[in-house]
């Protein structure tokens, strides 16, 4: 069973009516608060995030002109679908973006991510979750676009399977 596990993207955009935004690096760190990810998982599977950091955020070349700070850590709610493949649904998360001074913060419920267990797709050993131009509500913020659009992929530092 794992008790815990980190998640780690690579590229990620964010993308509003107004500019598209690439964050370099990411990372979840993230605590199985529903024991049996790896034996025999209840559906839905909660997770609990207990860091979410963005790193190299920028809508210029350099990736320097933004920042995104969590401010309220999700929680994940993992549906099992199929052999080896859930939904999974962030609740809870808010984080504040700044780019080039436009102060915009987004979260809520995130619906739609895609979790793929160890070896289910070819190259994906560890497995992989997945946010494919998945809408972000817009909590606050004057002139800021009513929702961004988030694509990344994370892929976890161990391997994790989805099994019923």
């Amino acid at each position: 069973m794992v008790e815990s596990f980190d998640l780690l993207s690579g590229t990620m955009v964010f993308k509003t009516s107004l500019l598209t935004t690439l964050c370099l690096h990411s990372t979840i760190k993230v605590k199985n608060v529903t024991p049996g990810l790896l034996a025999k998982a209840p559906s839905p599977l909660e997770l609990k995030a207990e860091e979410l950091t963005w790193q190299g955020c920028g809508s210029n070349a350099e990736h320097n002109n933004c920042t995104f700070t969590t401010l309220k850590l999700p929680t994940f709610d993992v549906l099992k679908t199929g052999k080896d493949l859930g939904i999974v649904t962030a609740l809870g998360a808010e984080w504040h973006t700044n780019c080039s001074g436009l102060n915009c913060y987004y979260g809520g419920t995130i619906q739609g991510l895609t979790f793929e267990s160890a070896e289910h797709t070819a190259g994906a050993e560890s497995g992989m979750l997945t946010a494919n131009h998945l809408p972000i509500p817009k909590v606050k913020g004057f002139l800021c676009p009513n929702e961004t659009y988030w694509t990344a992929l994370y892929e976890p530092t161990k391997a994790l399977w989805l099994r019923s």
